[in-house]
């Protein structure tokens, strides 16, 4: 049950994220910010594209109180910052590519050393192990970046999968610290409120002003739960099975035909579907799969942990074969990046 502290974190929340939405969609409306449709966007009419910031600011509100004496909340504060200004100017005039990469590497490693490692370890080989894993780690978060990004390209998926991942988690772990408890109700707030904005047909996009930063920031709760014994990074693999399945294939199905990898395209799976569908549908499809299919396999992982990668491979599999069958990561004719 919610205490009083959290309730008022989740109303303050929702009244914050409406209220800046609704100023940031007339002030778009007025000024013609807008993204204009072309041959990578999955829209048709020219639509608002900053949303994001009513995501953003309650999270970094919300960081910041919790930053004092707490390094790692600190840390997600700056980070948040960083990618959302980035993301902000982004939207605004387009940055080039490797200077949005560096700031999500000058993000990700820092983060990577405050999330997972223990200050004070005085165990050589301990050290070293945590320095490999995070590596890893640090490659896995700036992938689950660009890739929540990569995801965002229909209305409503991206803050979907905040919702879904945040309410399952809130859902399946137990005794959890009433830090990392209310992030996540912080977040699904948000994330909900928006999607009143978002939901097909949208209004208003999250554009990267919120994508990187929303990416970033549930990253790194995966990574705290991971790190407090709540819920395992393969408990959470399994609950973002779609997104990451979907632009892991894509991406590698784009480098091995030999397309401009790097270049804007709509040739996810989950932007086939919609085309073929609608973005209604592909949206609401996804929910009901996260549900009925992800959430019981996330659970089974938890109550049988000898059984997770089985839970894995059956969470992948369904989305795997509609990639193939679907031609992710091939372009149509009208959208072909294959380089000269």
């Amino acid at each position: 049950m919610l205490d009083f502290t959290t309730l008022g974190w989740v109303a303050g929340s929702a009244i914050a994220c409406f209220g800046i939405e609704k100023f940031t969609l007339w002030y778009s409306l007025n000024r013609g910010l807008l993204s204009s449709p072309n041959a990578r966007s999955s829209h048709t009419q020219p639509t608002p594209s900053i949303g994001g910031v009513a995501i953003v600011l309650p999270i970094l509100a919300y960081c910041l109180s919790q930053g004092v004496g707490d390094a790692r909340f600190l840390t997600i504060f700056f980070s948040v910052l960083m990618l959302g200004l980035t993301g902000f100017w982004d939207d605004l005039k387009p940055l080039p590519s490797r200077l949005r990469f560096l700031v999500q590497i000058l993000v990700v490693v820092p983060s990577i050393l405050f999330l997972l490692i223990e200050p004070g370890s005085s165990d050589q080989a301990g050290v070293v192990f945590l320095l490999v894993a995070g590596g890893v780690l640090a490659l896995g978060m700036l992938w689950f970046v660009n890739l929540f990004n990569f995801m965002d390209g229909i209305d409503g998926l991206a803050a979907a999968q905040c919702l879904v991942y945040c309410l399952a988690c809130l859902l399946l772990a137990r005794e959890m610290p009433s830090e990392i408890y209310r992030l996540l109700w912080v977040l699904s707030t948000c994330s909900l409120v928006f999607l009143f904005f978002n939901w097909p047909p949208a209004s208003i996009f999250m554009g990267d002003v919120g994508s990187a930063p929303l990416g970033y920031v549930l990253a790194a709760s995966a990574l705290l739960l991971n790190q407090q014994g709540l819920l395992s990074l393969l408990v959470s693999l399994i609950l973002f099975s779609v997104f990451w399945v979907d632009a892991s294939y894509t991406l590698i199905r784009r480098m091995v035909s030999g397309q401009a990898f790097t270049s804007a395209h709509r040739s996810h799976l989950y932007q086939k579907l919609a085309i073929r569908f609608s973005h209604q549908k592909v949206t609401m499809a996804f929910c009901l799969y996260s549900v009925i299919v992800l959430l019981p396999l996330a659970g089974g992982a938890i109550q049988y942990p000898s059984w997770g990668i089985m839970a894995l491979g059956l969470s992948c599999t369904p989305v795997l074969v509609l990639c193939i069958r679907f031609g992710a990561g091939l372009p149509d004719a009208s959208t072909d990046t294959r380089t000269k």
